[in-house]
């Protein structure tokens, strides 16, 4: 317990120390998860850790996530920052219909100049996309009157993961149930 407690203020540490010239102070897109098929505005909060001029904050998408993330506004001029001051870049991202879950990544940018050289800082952010489920049942569609033994497939078509899927077959009092645990996109 005390070494977690360890290694986790020891992470706090490594990512809270600031980065020459532009520290990423936070980054926000008000939910919890995205979803498919939805756009969203997305904030990133800078502050200049020295005097700045012509600051463009961006994004883009990285790795798998290019395919999946649509880049709506990706660049937002903020211009002169003082040290110390801290200003917000606005962005609109979608994510395109049929992205699977999983949790892509974000390259945040700062191009900027000081004593008249130019400048560029990055961090890589994750964002988590969840899908959602669509199953379908397919079965043997002829009963006969006796005993009949029924296979059913369960197929998720959706892009996201069912979780806690039930069947039930009810006979006058009997109930008959079935239970899996998830079934994945």
């Amino acid at each position: 317990e005390v070494m977690r407690k360890f290694f986790f203020l020891f992470l706090f540490l490594i990512f809270s120390i600031p980065v020459y010239g532009v520290e990423f102070v936070n980054f926000d897109y008000k939910n919890e998860y995205l979803e498919p098929g939805k756009t969203y505005d997305l904030w990133v909060v800078i502050q200049a850790e020295e005097e700045m001029n012509n600051s463009v904050v961006g994004i883009y998408p990285y790795g798998v996530g290019s395919q999946y993330i649509e880049i709506l506004k990706g660049k937002d001029y903020i211009g002169y920052l003082p040290e110390g001051v801290i200003d917000v870049g606005h962005f609109f991202i979608h994510i395109k219909e049929g992205t699977p879950s999983g949790d892509y990544k974000v390259v945040v940018y700062c191009n900027y100049t000081r004593d008249g050289k130019k400048y560029s800082n990055n961090r890589v952010f994750e964002i988590p996309v969840r899908g959602k489920p669509a199953l379908t049942l397919e079965y043997t569609p002829l009963i006969e009157e006796g005993m009949n033994r029924i296979y059913i497939v369960i197929k998720n078509e959706g892009t996201g993961t069912a979780q806690d899927v039930k069947i039930r077959f009810e006979e006058g009092e009997n109930i008959y149930a079935l239970s899996e645990g998830y079934i994945p996109y």
